[in-house]
């Protein structure tokens, strides 16, 4: 389940100086105030173009998810 405890902050935190880097959260519950809270701040840093965040994917596309990331948590 997607928390503070992930570092997902962190990676919001550093996406301003990331340089054509996307972030992408495959998430259960897309409107869960954590979540929107996340996007908020990476409007706020400029870089809400480059957070994507989607609902859970079918387990016959995880593998295709993965394997286009650079980095998982």
């Amino acid at each position: 389940s997607p928390g503070p405890q992930r570092g997902l902050g962190d990676m919001v935190e550093a996406l301003p100086a990331l340089d054509g880097v996307h972030m992408a959260l495959v998430v259960p519950r897309p409107a869960a105030a954590y979540i929107k809270g996340l996007q908020a701040r990476a409007e706020e840093l400029g870089a809400g173009d480059r957070l994507h965040v989607v609902p859970y994917v079918p387990h016959w596309q995880v593998v295709r998810f993965l394997s286009s990331a650079n980095v998982g948590c």
